[in-house]
């Protein structure tokens, strides 16, 4: 098999902690794995090992009862958490009641936006019988004219009452036109706040949905678990149909387990004579612990001895490698004074010339590091000229966020001045004996709160983000400054760099001089160095040899016969203590 979901929730879990959900979910990926590889379910799958799978499943079963057992606590919390989200669907959905009945109030205003319509009408056909009138007073009128031999006082008065009653009609009129208005803004604000209503109804039926599809998952877990349980009462029962065959079992093996008593007993027989052996051995091992503590105290001085002799062979190997050439010349040059003069100055110039071969090199080095700063002053400046372009860019968003502030504090002023004209309406409804348009303008006047606290939500979470941009605003001010001071760094080292330069073009022949000399009392301390290491040398030969070494010999090989010698003494000191070691051991297992 090849493992595959169990490997990769092995890889995404490696840093989890050692819990029964993680080794829960390990041993569902490993099923996952069998499904995969078998393509069935793995209750469909062939038993394998029929003999002990019921004690496999026995044990797997007593598992899943002891995790219930140690965490029934915690299964009654979650238990209460999903009896909790139960509660606050119901919640939900009282409040869903409560929305449709806000929307009944929204219908019952539409009706009486109607019956306002209708009035209005029936106020348009008193204004045209009123302009009728207004033809009849004007006839009246023109007859008034022509009729001199009626009663005027009468006809005037007549007149008076028309007059009076058409002005009547013209205020209904345009108080009916204002109601008209005022209703008509009522109306779209009602509609504004129903289409608003309604994605809330929207989005709470969403996250009732959600909701009902979590309890459907835990109804589904609930579910497995009494398949689980189930299964484990079966698995149960079957083991107590089995535990009669193997009890028979355990009657057919007890002569097997009287055998192994009676081997038992003899076998303790034996032991008791191994002990008298074990006895016997630790007289023998006392005297073998003294050799081996003679033995670990000289271990402890070859220990030192070779230590230190180590420590001057690396010494020696150091000096050698530094100044062999060095010796050689000198001992040739030991003889004559006047030779080593000569033989001087002749090397003055080809040395002169090395040194300005190494001072061109390391002069073109010094330039190739300093173009290399400078190449990397430029990629500075230009992370830098990103990072100045970044900070710019934060500081037009957070003026955005800014602008969104304002227009959000504008809008929590409207809704809060919305909220005081509810109030102001609500308390002249209170004044009132209509208790339906009370509860209606309550109604609306605790959505307007909701959506004023919603609106002071958003406005605290817009201070937030700007907070957040403020602190990345400051920390790309600080990377700005580790920046132009790693800037300042680097010009520094150039600086340097070209003092460098500059020292070594007014390099002259005196310094020249001054190293040739310094090689000199180089050369007496070497020589004298040569000389201590060869007493030192002939101390160690005599140590490890017995004797005075060759002196027709150099140093070097002398040198080297006595690490050789040493090396000897080492793999001796451990051959002796392998062989401690190995009786020990031997003696310690008799002892067992």
């Amino acid at each position: 098999m090849k493992f595959e979901a169990l490997k990769r929730s092995i890889k995404l879990n490696e840093n989890d902690a050692c819990t029964i959900y993680l080794a829960l979910c390990l041993m569902d990926s490993l099923y996952l794995d069998i499904k995969k590889e078998s393509g069935k379910n793995l209750e469909n799958n062939e038993l394998g090992n029929a003999a002990k799978l019921p004690i496999m499943l026995a044990r797997q079963c007593r598992l899943i009862r002891k995790i219930y057992a140690n965490n029934i606590e915690a299964m009654y919390n979650y238990k209460d958490s999903i009896e909790k989200q139960m509660n606050e669907m119901a919640d939900i959905e009282k409040e869903l009641l409560q929305l449709s009945d806000s929307l009944e109030g929204f219908d019952l205003d539409k009706k009486t936006l109607a019956e306002l319509n209708e009035e209005l009408a029936e106020a348009q056909k008193q204004k045209q019988k009123h302009s009728e009138i207004v033809e009849q007073i004007s006839d009246a009128k023109a007859r008034l004219s022509g009729f001199e031999t009626l009663d005027i006082a009468t006809e005037k008065a007549e007149l008076a009452d028309l007059e009076k009653k058409c002005t009547e009609f013209e205020t209904a009129y345009g108080d009916v036109l204002k109601q008209k208005s005022k209703l008509q803004n009522s109306l779209d604000e009602l509609s504004e706040k129903k289409s608003g209503l309604e994605n809330d109804i929207l989005d709470s039926k969403c996250e009732i949905s959600d909701t009902e599809n979590a309890i459907s998952a835990l109804e589904e877990e609930m579910r497995r678990l009494n398949v689980s349980k189930e299964e484990f009462h079966s698995n149960y029962a079957e083991l107590k149909e089995v535990l009669p065959e193997l009890s028979k079992e355990v009657e057919l093996l007890r002569p097997k387990a009287e055998q192994l008593v009676s081997e038992k007993q003899r076998l303790e027989s034996e032991k008791n004579e191994l002990k008298r052996q074990r006895d016997e051995s630790f007289e023998k091992s006392a005297e073998i612990k003294i050799e081996i503590e003679d033995l670990t105290s000289r271990n402890e001085k070859y220990k030192i001895k070779i230590a230190e002799l180590a420590k001057q062979r690396d010494e020696l190997e150091t000096v050698k490698n530094a100044s062999q050439r060095e010796c050689e010349q000198l001992n040739s040059t030991i003889s004559s004074s006047s030779e080593q003069v000569r033989k001087l100055k002749e090397e003055i110039i080809p040395k002169q010339n090395t040194l300005i071969e190494q001072y061109k090199a390391t002069l073109l080095t010094l330039n190739d590091k300093m173009n290399e700063q400078k190449n990397r002053i430029g990629a500075m400046e230009g992370h830098i000229a990103e990072k100045q372009k970044a900070i710019d860019e934060s500081a037009e968003k957070i003026s955005g966020y800014n602008e969104t502030i304002g227009s959000l504090t504008k809008t929590l002023e409207a809704n809060s001045t919305e909220i005081s004209e509810l109030q102001t309406t609500l308390s002249e409804l209170e004044n009132r004996s209509d208790l339906e348009q009370v509860e209606k303008r309550k109604e609306q006047l605790a959505a307007a709160i909701s959506k004023l606290e919603e609106a002071q939500r958003l406005s605290n979470d817009m201070e937030t983000q700007i907070s957040e941009k403020q602190d990345m605003l400051s920390a790309a001010q600080k990377k700005y400054e580790e920046m132009l001071q790693t800037k300042r760094a680097l010009e520094n080292q150039m600086n340097s760099i070209k003092e460098i330069l500059r020292e070594i073009e007014y390099v002259d022949k005196d310094d020249y001089r001054f190293k040739l000399k310094r090689s000199g009392e180089r050369l007496g301390s070497l020589i004298k160095a040569a000389n201590d290491l060869k007493s030192s040398l002939a101390a160690m030969h005599k140590v490890v040899f017995g004797g005075d070494f060759d002196e027709s010999c150099s140093m070097a090989a002398n040198l080297e016969q006595v690490l050789l010698g040493i090396d000897d003494k080492i793999d001796d000191i451990q051959k002796n203590l392998y062989q401690c070691g190995k009786l020990c051991s031997e003696k310690f297992v008799l002892e067992d």
